[in-house]
């Protein structure tokens, strides 16, 4: 989980430093905000699995990591088959960076799905049914 926060938080880290020391700078861009967010959210979900080891948090992790997913594929979709004028984009601040866009989006959507299988497979009422036989 703190590669997914990772993938999300270092592009978005990296234009937040980038506005912080240019003086022409326009602002944060809203997609990064969102960005960093996501990973703090990501962060505080690891946080949460180490300290309560229960079945329960495992499925409440597991599905905020696919409802991110979610969120990054539509991401996807939108830089592959959104218009040129496409609003969405435009608002996020990636209208100009659609190749950007995408690669993040895809490694994002990517990442944390794999994230969300491997959360399971480490639930301990899985763990403890497979080793019952």
């Amino acid at each position: 989980m703190l590669v997914a926060a990772a993938i999300g938080a270092i592009p978005a880290f990296a234009d937040v430093v980038d506005h912080f020391q240019s003086a022409q700078s326009t602002g944060i861009p809203p997609w990064a905000a969102l960005a960093l967010l996501i990973a703090a959210l990501e962060l505080a979900h690891s946080a949460l699995l180490g300290q309560i080891r229960q079945r329960a948090a495992f499925v409440a992790v597991r599905m905020a990591l696919l409802v991110v997913a979610m969120a990054y594929a539509s991401l996807l979709g939108l830089s592959l088959f959104g218009g040129p004028d496409s609003a969405t984009l435009s608002w996020l601040g990636l209208s100009t960076a659609r190749s950007f866009a995408r690669i993040w989006s895809f490694a994002g959507t990517s990442v944390t799905s794999v994230a969300a299988m491997l959360v399971e497979r480490g639930s301990p009422g899985r763990v403890a049914a497979a080793t019952r036989g």
